[in-house]
């Protein structure tokens, strides 16, 4: 039979934490040595890159901008910018002309069309969302305008009354009884099957 000798299992005789905060430490510093070697020892161009930006953004401030001014200032006191210019204008008024008349049109034709179909169209959906979702008496109502002659109506799997009249809580519960007995008995066969007239007798 073997023994539990755990004398020699270091796990148990000997503490682990300084091993683990050792390699925890090693660990931190390697991320710190990492990020750093990253951001700043290896991409030595990120700063010369930062200062070359801003270097020459002031000189395009300084030398281009005033030059660009001047330039967009002749180029729009041209003949063919102003050429141009003209056209365009004439072009858009054409547009704003073509786009009253589109918009008269489907405000005239196109959106009182959509309003009725819109409006026949609600009516029609809450008129089937009525015959969906009605209750039991919309129900009977809907039946009795089909054929006035019905004035009652077997509905008992609704609201639990029978044509009958003899069937009662008691009735129900004594069949369901029934039903538990031959599930517990393991007779659920043809057998099983319930004798309403014997049921009724208990």
């Amino acid at each position: 039979m073997p023994t539990n000798d755990t004398n020699g299992d270091p796990v148990v005789n000997s503490s682990l934490s300084v091993p683990l905060l050792v390699s925890t430490l090693i660990l931190m510093v390697t991320l710190v040595w990492a990020l750093y070697d990253e951001l700043y020892s290896m991409r030595p161009w990120k700063a010369y890159q930062q200062q070359f930006a801003a270097a020459y953004r002031a000189f395009l401030e300084k030398t281009v901008k005033p030059g660009q001014t001047e330039l967009e200032t002749n180029v729009k006191k041209s003949s063919e910018y102003q050429q141009l210019e003209q056209a365009y204008e004439q072009a858009q008024a054409a547009a704003q002309q073509e786009f009253q008349a589109l918009s008269q049109q489907m405000t005239q034709g196109v959106l009182p069309r959509i309003d009725v179909v819109r409006t026949n169209f609600q009516v029609l959906k809450s008129e089937a969302d009525a015959l969906i979702y009605q209750n039991l008496d919309a129900l009977k109502d809907a039946v009795r305008r089909v054929n006035p002659r019905l004035t009652s109506f077997e509905t008992s799997c609704f609201d639990g009354h029978y044509v009958t009249g003899d069937v009662t809580s008691d009735y129900l519960r004594a069949i369901e009884t029934r039903r538990d007995e031959a599930r517990d008995a393991g007779d659920e066969g043809e057998g099983a099957q319930l004798d309403l007239n014997l049921v009724a007798a208990r």
